[in-house]
């Protein structure tokens, strides 16, 4: 025999909804001011309290760090507002003699609060509110906290000493990448940004001043965040234009004739590797890791000179500042590689004896990454078999 038990669940379910009902309370409200105030300065808070009391055994309790709190609590149910007395004290507790209804009435508190700032030992956040539920069993069963920050007034000033030096040494960062042939601009804004968040700072109350230097660190954080992009787009330009040079100089040296096929050779090899690491930098790039990117482009531009060394020309890259200081994105973007792949790059020009042999590399998973050692280390491996022979042939000839 079959028997439909989804009923009867749906009448147990309407018969007893108070057990599926969630005790505890929801808060919100604001806080002035919101973040940071000094010693001595008022803080106001306003917040509401919703609850679902279960009996009137169950209390809510509230708690402030303030000095001379002034506390005005209301209890709303239904849409009418009962106020009560004003408390002065840092602990209060609203009790569920006051606070209980049965379960078909919407009620909540309103709890409105003014205080003034302690003086603290050293800076950190603090309570301006605590609110605590405790069950029938006077037990805590649910908690908020509201917290801001209380300033201590000498940190402020070696908050705006600290500030000041790394200002100066920002200033220095950016004078030398702009020199470079960098864009700067953008992270000059934020310079000044800063500089005037700290410069407020000195004239400000410690609440305030706190606040402004907080500012002021985040804005030198995103110049050298700055810095660091544009630094990566113009090394990766800058290299660009080496290996677009070097293209010319190899049809140049093939036009020509009267170069050796080896030399040839050598220099298109560098000039490959430079372009290969110039992907990765690319890739390291639309992937926002700045720092990454960069890495790769020094290391493609050291490829790229040592192919001019070996050309017999001086490295002249990008000697155009109207390039160097672009702001656009490099022009190709490139597809996603293996997770792997920045840690294997740095190996590329290093010999055998100094990393994995070429036999790990070829029984290693096929990848980009090992694509690329095997490819570096090949090209090393024949460079020095290249200058042997050429010895070889140099020590036959003048005997």
């Amino acid at each position: 025999m079959k028997y439909n038990i989804l009923p009867g669940i749906l009448i147990i379910l309407i018969i007893i909804p108070g057990v599926m009902a969630d005790d505890g309370i929801d808060v919100w409200g604001y806080t002035v001011p919101e973040l940071s105030a000094g010693p001595g300065d008022e803080v106001y808070a306003h917040y509401t309290i919703e609850y679902n009391f279960d009996s009137d055994a169950e209390s809510i309790e509230f708690y402030t760090d303030l000095l001379e709190p002034k506390w005005r609590f209301a209890i709303v149910i239904d849409g009418v507002r009962h106020d009560l007395p004003v408390r002065h004290s840092r602990y209060e507790t609203i009790t569920g003699f006051e606070l209980y209804y049965p379960k078909t009435y919407n009620n909540y508190v309103e709890a409105e609060l003014n205080g003034t700032v302690p003086e603290v030992l050293t800076s950190g956040e603090h309570d301006v509110m605590t609110v605590s539920y405790y069950d029938g069993g006077g037990n805590l069963d649910d908690e908020e906290i509201i917290r801001i920050n209380f300033v201590n007034p000498s940190d402020v000033s070696s908050g705006i000493s600290g500030a000041e030096y790394e200002l100066s040494v920002l200033k220095a960062a950016i004078d030398a990448d702009r020199i470079s042939g960098v864009n700067t601009t953008p992270a000059y804004e934020r310079y000044i940004n800063a500089l005037s968040a700290v410069e407020a700072a000195k004239v400000s109350d410690a609440g305030v001043a706190s606040q402004l230097i907080s500012s002021a660190e985040a804005d030198i954080a995103d110049a050298y965040a700055l810095l660091e992009k544009y630094g990566a787009l113009s090394c990766i330009y800058r290299t660009e234009e080496k290996t677009e040079s070097l293209d010319e100089i190899i049809s140049s040296l093939s036009d020509g004739g009267s170069e050796s096929q080896d030399k040839i050779w050598m220099v298109r090899s560098y000039n490959e590797n430079a372009k290969t690491l110039i992907i990765l930098a690319q890739d390291k790039y639309n992937s926002g890791l700045y720092g990454e990117a960069e890495n790769y482009a020094l290391q493609a531009e050291a490829k790229a000179d040592e192919a001019y060394s070996y050309a017999g020309y001086s490295s002249s890259g990008t000697d155009d500042p109207a390039r160097a200081g672009e702001t656009g994105e490099p022009t190709q973007k490139v597809r996603d590689f293996t997770p792997g792949i920045s840690t294997g790059i740095g190996g590329i020009s290093g010999n055998l004896s100094e990393s994995e042999d070429i036999d790990d590399l070829i029984h290693s998973e096929v990848s980009i990454e090992s694509f690329l050692q095997i490819s570096g280390k090949l090209f090393d491996l024949l460079k020095g078999m290249g200058d042997f022979l050429s010895q070889i042939s140099s020590y036959a000839s003048s005997n």
